[in-house]
């Protein structure tokens, strides 16, 4: 499976028996100077391989994680979508069952990724401090744990995410979707809400000291325990007879 990939990305015959490492360093140079259709495919190969070779994982990660970044940083214009090639990293990066979140989380701070899809994306622990990911596509995915401070994710779709105990601090989620999300325990300290969509999201024991709290949809959500709410920010809030609020403030 893997030969024919590589043959179809190369466009050129190749035995059937080769060395996992150097096919990996081929397609490491591929990515640096082929078309983005080819790059593609050649993803698509660095996927494979690392499915069917559990020592080539972390060299494999490497690689995508290089090329990302490489790519992110060529944009002229801030946000930019990305093109065929840098969606398939990023789709291949979030669906990478094998990463031990324990051990290496993903190191993506700073990086521009505005606009992609990673929906159902497994980025627990990851970091994404001072990134920019506004209008990107996270539908379920596992960000708990992440590092997020800082980070713009203006717009974006986050419906049912797992974001527990993630870091949140100073980070901008301004129109927002996270209906049905998990953010128990969560930090979002002097994060920006405004016209956020909690609607029936867990934010029990989450941190929202200094949040802005303007235009944001609270109906349903549970926020029992959460910590540094107060009056003043809940009256820019949107609330009804679901809303779960702390004790103190019910």
């Amino acid at each position: 499976m893997i030969g024919k990939l590589l043959r179809s990305a190369f466009g050129k015959k190749l035995p059937e028996a080769v060395d996992r490492g150097a096919e990996v360093d081929a397609l490491a140079a591929r990515l640096a100077d082929a078309p983005p259709p080819e790059r593609a495919q050649a993803i698509a190969v660095l996927t494979e391989i690392d499915r069917a070779s559990a020592q080539h994982h972390a060299r494999v990660l490497e690689v995508l994680l290089d090329f990302v970044r490489r790519e992110r940083s060529k944009l002229d214009v801030p946000r930019g979508e990305p093109g065929i090639d840098v969606r398939a990293a990023l789709g291949a990066i979030g669906r990478r069952a094998w990463v031990d979140t324990e051990t290496a989380p993903l190191a993506l701070a700073g990086l521009d990724l505005g606009q992609c899809v990673v929906a159902g994306a497994d980025l627990r622990r990851a970091d994404l401090s001072g990134s920019v990911v506004s209008s990107c596509n996270f539908l379920g995915s596992k960000l708990a744990g992440a590092n997020l401070r800082g980070a713009i994710l203006d717009e974006s779709l986050m419906m049912a995410v797992h974001l527990e105990k993630a870091d949140l601090t100073d980070a901008s989620l301004r129109a927002t979707n996270l209906t049905d999300a998990f953010l128990h325990d969560a930090c979002l300290a002097n994060a920006d809400l405004t016209f956020t969509v909690l609607v029936k999201a867990s934010v029990r024991r989450a941190d929202l000291s200094g949040a802005t709290i303007s235009g944001t949809q609270l109906g349903g959500a549970d926020l029992r325990c959460a910590r540094g709410l107060t009056r003043a920010q809940l009256g820019g809030a949107e609330t009804d007879n679901l809303t779960e609020l702390p004790a103190d403030l019910a």
